[in-house]
């Protein structure tokens, strides 16, 4: 799902949150209090034709039907997703008892109200009498839609494309690999990050079907690393990272569905990977849920602008903060501690984190597509999609000192802001990234790996009275699928 940039592109992870579908208005009512299997209502919406195969491997997998304890309707959908299922929680107890941070992560831009759609676990009753909350044992997960599956024709299909989606193959700079970056980084010894970034709708050549599209991807995310010495050449075999943020995917916006927001990790160089509940004791990792009021799966609130539109866009802060009391790295997301994953091995293990053993020492943020026509089903040249990064647009004006100017990349640009790392004493302090940097190695890192169509800037020396951090601004909107020429913007 996500990649880190080792020169060109790691690897990501091998499976998306789920989308959710609109409720029937006559489901019943169900309580917290009952332990009864609720199984959710037929749509009331006419849903897409699929196959037995795709339909059973759905509500098996997908879905989860046989898990589902308890159903909700949100305060504010958005169209196709306005039910949260509550999913019974079969990972064990935590076996350290959780020290979340006492203090949020800094940003210096506006907080931005209302971000969540589907964040309404607040204990209210929905119109059907239910209460909207999870019950103890379970996390929420918006319901998924059939629909993020019928572009696929069989589950072999659908699996195909989230291995080639979430496999970056190996790290030299060629395009045919398909990932594109346009993200800014620091070697720096630290114990968490954290970044208010901007959120998008990006469009991807989704409306192709053919297998090769279909693992399209547009992102804007945070990367924490860790990682032993650097080979001359490649990602070092222990590198291990954590990565929160937002996706928009091929299956999602065949849905017709905004960017979900994610939380995933990796090891072993991108071998293992996993996102969301689907941490839950796998590999080297334990991820468990403290607020019960994040849902899985949950979108983001994009405002009505287009590039050039000169309006803030919406945006959030996202932070990861290593505890050195018990070895846990803690995620925030907009407004929240949500959750923690824990190590039991590798440069990010808890050992390392509690000793105080240099745990990560390398940060990354900014913006990543994945486009289909990098599989092996085509020959290598054969011309980009044209996937969006960020608004779909990138500009640069004059970088002098001058509010104006600051507004005006800020407004029309995605964006990484307020950037700050933690310190050994536990301290946030300001990060200084950069789009081109040095490696141990002595080789030459770029986070923008196609300069010709996404951009990528950071500016050092903003205005205090907009931001008082260095920002990286960052987008694009991808070539002509058909002759590789970069799009107008």
């Amino acid at each position: 799902m996500r990649t880190i940039v080792w020169l060109v592109a790691a690897a990501t992870l091998s499976s998306t949150p789920a989308a959710a579908q609109t409720p029937d208005a006559a489901s019943p009512a169900s309580t917290m209090s009952s332990n009864a299997l609720v199984t959710p209502a037929a749509p009331s919406t006419i849903q897409p034709v699929v196959s037995p195969e795709i339909q059973q491997y759905f509500d098996k997998n997908i879905l989860m039907k046989d898990r589902i304890r308890h159903s909700f309707s949100v305060k504010q959908p958005v169209p196709g997703q306005d039910t949260v299922d509550c999913i019974q929680d079969d990972s064990p107890p935590p076996s350290v008892p959780p020290s979340p941070p006492t203090t949020i992560p800094p940003s210096s831009l506006p907080p931005v109200p209302g971000l969540l759609s589907n964040t309404a676990q607040d204990g209210t009753m929905d119109p059907f009498g239910r209460v909207r909350a999870c019950p103890a044992g379970t996390f929420g997960q918006v319901r998924p839609s059939i629909s993020k599956l019928a572009g696929y024709e069989t589950v072999a299909e659908w699996k195909a494309a989230q291995v080639a989606a979430h496999s970056g193959g190996l790290p030299q700079a060629s395009d045919h690999l398909g990932y594109n970056h346009a993200v800014a980084a620091q070697y720096v010894n630290n114990w968490g990050m954290s970044s208010d970034i901007s959120f998008q709708n990006p469009t991807l050549n989704y409306e192709n079907k053919d297998a090769y599209y279909k693992s399209e991807h547009s992102l804007s995310q945070l990367w924490l690393v860790g990682h032993g010495p650097e080979p001359g050449q490649g990602m070092p075999a222990d590198l291990q990272t954590i990565e929160i943020g937002w996706e928009e995917t091929y299956s999602q916006q065949w849905a017709g569905l905004p960017p979900y927001l994610f939380i995933s990790a990796s090891w072993n160089a991108y071998g293992g990977m996993c996102s969301d509940d689907g941490c839950a004791n796998v590999g080297p990792v334990q991820w468990t849920k403290t607020d019960p009021s994040y849902t899985y799966g949950t979108t983001i609130s994009v405002a009505p602008y287009t590039f050039r539109s000169q309006v803030l866009p919406n945006h959030g802060v996202f932070a990861i903060y290593g505890n050195r009391t018990d070895g846990n790295w803690y995620v925030y997301i907009i407004n929240s501690w949500v959750g923690y994953f824990t190590f039991s091995s590798g440069p990010l293990s808890a050992t390392n984190l509690k000793n105080g053993t240099v745990p990560s020492n390398f940060i990354e943020i900014g913006g990543e597509i994945f486009e289909g026509s990098s599989l092996d089903t085509l020959p290598v040249g054969t011309p980009h999609s044209y996937t969006q990064m960020g608004i779909g647009g990138y500009i640069v004006v004059n970088p002098n000192v001058n509010p104006n100017n600051d507004k005006l990349m800020l407004d029309n640009n995605a964006f990484a802001a307020c950037n700050y790392y933690v310190d050994g004493t536990g301290t946030w302090q300001v990060a200084s990234p950069a789009t081109s940097i040095t490696r141990p190695n002595g080789n030459t890192w770029n986070g923008v790996t196609r300069s010709v169509c996404y951009g990528g800037w950071v500016q050092n020396n903003p205005s205090p009275s907009v931001t008082t951090t260095p920002y990286l601004v960052f987008g694009g909107p991808g070539p002509n699928d058909q002759t590789g020429v970069c799009q107008t913007y």
